[in-house]
């Protein structure tokens, strides 16, 4: 089933989440905006990333290269002040949004919680009196250095946009009562990760082999959970093959362990047929690092949509204040949700996946949770948060 429209709308989007294929909040951008632009007209300001340019975007656009300001920004944070590098880039990403909105006339503007494009986003809307919708991945404030003793000047505009934004789009529930209790009380409208398109469900079968546990996704902060892991597959008969696109020293380090394999990086359709294919558990990590604390409570990892569509057993071992394992707790076998690192619990969860019959049960409840994660259910209720935004009247701010 497809939501059509109520009628066509004109979107700007204005972030620095470059909507291309890749992964992370990039591809989740990617699908939205791809079918956006087939019901919408649909024009992008986004940032001019080296590392993206080999990649299509999802519509129409110009991206942003900000190389003429590294030096006054690597400046300004040698003495904690990169946050007001953040305005000043922000208002020359405004002044190409107060243009482009000139010309293309939007009916509202889209943007992702994240940079400067983000700020721009909100005071071109602003401006221009058109409604503004935020999606919310991540906290941006909590992932700037902490060095930044300056980053407390962004908490009075973050709480300005987070209650004059039309709509509020979170990913989870978890990460709107996070953003309700720093930015205060708004309604929020919650939307799951999109994931790719759905898949069958893959043949549980009874093998003599080890069991092929894979994760994939960043592996920044994870790397805890996945040696924790790795301790255990000798004595389980296991073996662990993780993929991801990001390079680190931990990367490699993690590869040389016995029985366990860097599988690379794939696209994420073809990672989702070969995982199903060629492995007979995933593997959800969250970071138990106190660093970390703030991400893991306020972001849902977009992995978890995916992981379900795969339709294979989900084993997960994160902290009880995370939102991965609040999730699991709802919805998973018990016994496979773990909030510890210890390698008797690790090792007693691997050997209950070693039964075929324990594979099945769990991916009966894998396949149940998968059904609120359908791709065009998804997208649908984004295109009628946008519309309701569009409709709307009162475009004071």
């Amino acid at each position: 089933m497809r939501f059509i429209s109520v009628k066509k709308i004109k979107i700007l989007y204005i972030s620095d989440v470059v909507p291309a294929s890749l992964n992370a909040g990039y591809v989740l951008m990617h699908r939205h905006i791809e079918r956006l632009a087939k019901n919408n007209q649909v024009f992008a300001i986004t940032e001019d990333n080296p590392k993206l340019r080999h990649l299509e975007m999802a519509c129409e656009g110009i991206r942003l290269n900000d190389q003429s300001q590294n030096i006054p920004r690597r400046i300004l944070a040698k003495l904690g002040l990169e946050p007001l590098w953040f305005f000043l880039r922000a208002r020359d990403i405004e002044n190409k949004g107060l243009s482009i909105a000139e010309i293309k006339k939007p009916d509202i503007i889209l943007s992702v919680w994240s940079s400067p494009f983000f700020l721009a986003a909100f005071q071109t809307a602003k401006r221009k009196k058109i409604p503004f919708i935020v999606i919310i991945h991540d906290d941006w404030q909590e992932m700037i250095n902490k060095k930044q003793w300056s980053k407390s000047l962004l908490t009075q505009p973050l709480r300005n946009i987070f209650h004059k934004a039309k709509k509020r789009v979170c990913i989870s529930r978890s990460t709107a009562m996070e953003f309700q209790k720093k930015y205060g009380s708004a309604t929020c409208e919650i939307l799951p990760p999109i994931p790719s398109k759905r898949h069958y469900r893959p043949q549980i079968e009874s093998h003599s082999g080890p069991l092929r546990i894979a994760t994939f996704g960043e592996l920044m902060g994870n790397i805890k959970v996945l040696n924790a892991v790795a301790d255990v597959l000798g004595e389980t008969g296991s073996t662990l093959t993780f993929f991801s696109h990001g390079e680190s020293a931990e990367r490699q380090e993690l590869a040389k362990r016995p029985f366990v394999t860097d599988g690379g990086s794939l696209g994420a359709e073809e990672l989702i047929q070969y995982l199903a294919s060629n492995f007979d558990v995933i593997l959800i990590p969250q970071s138990f690092e106190p660093e970390h604390r703030h991400l893991v409570q306020k972001c849902f990892p977009s992995k978890i949509p995916e992981a379900c569509q795969i339709g294979l057993p989900i084993l997960m071992i994160g902290p009880d204040y995370g939102t991965a394992y609040i999730w699991a707790k709802e919805v998973m076998a018990p016994t496979l949700v773990l909030c510890s690192l210890d390698s008797s619990q690790i090792t007693a969860a691997i050997h209950l996946l070693k039964h075929t019959n324990t594979r099945k049960e769990a991916q009966e409840l894998v396949w149940k949770a998968q059904e609120s994660y359908d791709p065009e259910i998804l997208h649908n209720n984004l295109e009628k948060i946008l519309n309701q935004a569009a409709e709307q009247t009162d475009h004071s701010f």
